[in-house]
Parts: structure tokens; sequence; C-alpha cells
């Protein structure tokens, strides 16, 4: 498994953008995050990262992790310690893709943590007012919430409403609103 940090000068806001990474890989093992010029994290639609640990050491700043739309799912899988934030900065993971029950954009597995009250996470549509839909995260095997706080939202549109045209309408009614799903594997 590779370690690694997240540059204080990153290029983009890539996760998978091996050059935004400390040693020029994208970690496997423990990322971490302090300080940097890209605070806020986006997943490319074919990304598919699993990582052990996220950690925010002390002095670390805010960081945003931006779930949207993706081809792969899950887009991020944390399967080792989880998350740790040593900070007094609140550390986000924000959701908002279309997707069902039974494919999650954001997974915990294994025995991995959510952390504690100083991580926030959030899973519904990107707008309130005009969206549907809503990301999911899961928890499998013995992972957990820990005291992590959780926000779950729906939008104000039907799914069935914003089908795009020769789509399945099928394709668009399975989830109204963000959902967090447990489950034993």
């Amino acid at each position: 498994m590779t370690d690694g940090a997240w540059n204080a000068a990153a290029d983009t806001s890539n996760w998978g953008d091996a050059e935004n990474w400390s040693d020029g890989k994208v970690p496997t093992g423990q990322a971490t995050f302090t300080a940097s010029s890209q605070s806020y994290l986006t997943f490319a639609a074919d990304t598919a990262a699993t990582i052990e640990a996220i950690t925010f050491p002390e002095g670390a700043q805010p960081f945003s992790f931006v779930i949207t739309d993706l081809e792969k799912k899950p887009a991020l899988t944390i399967s080792g310690a989880g998350v740790s934030n040593s900070s007094l900065a609140v550390q986000s993971f924000n959701v908002a893709s279309y997707g069902t029950y039974g494919e999650p954009q954001l997974v915990f597995a294994g025995s991995a943590t959510a952390g504690d009250d100083t991580v926030v996470y959030y899973s519904g549509p990107t707008d309130l007012e005009g969206s549907y839909g809503g990301g999911t995260i899961a928890f499998t095997e013995t992972s957990d919430a820990g005291s992590a706080r959780f926000t779950v939202r729906t939008g104000k549109v039907s799914p069935r409403n914003k089908v795009p045209p020769g789509q399945d309408k099928k394709k668009f009614s399975s989830s109204v609103g963000g959902t967090i799903g447990f489950f034993d594997k």
C-alpha cells in the first residue's frame, strides 16, 4: 500500500491525478491532508479509489470531498481505519450523485469509521429547488458511522420529470433523495 500527502500546491482538484500527491502516486494506504491551494477535492467520472485511511493532522485546514454523478460506483471506498480529524477544522464529504440504494458512491468497509463530530457528511441533490436524486453512503462489514454528523436531503423535483430524451424512465425512478445504508457483507 502507498501512503501519500495531498500537495500544498496541487495542480487540480481531482483525487485521481497522481501529480496532486506528494510522491506522484495516488495513495491506497493513508492519505494525509494538511494545507493546500486545492481544498475542494473532486472525483473524475472514471474514478474508483480505495483508501485505508484519510487523516487530517493538527492544524489542517478545512477540506471538502465532492462526489457527483460518476460512471464508476463507488467513487471512494474507505476500508481500513477510516477518517480521522485531529484539527480544529470541520472536514466535509458531499455525495450528490444520482444513484440507487444498491449503488453507493461512498463506501465504508472493513472496520473503517466515518470519524468524530468534526467530520460531516451530506447525501442529497446538488440543488434542493430544481433537482432530484442524491448520493448513497454505505457502511458494510463492521464499519461504523462513529460520531460523525450526517445530513440526508431530497430535492423538490420528481426524477421522472427530468429524464433526458431517449433514456429509460425506470433508470430515473429509484432514488428521490440521498440515502445512507448499513449492510452486513
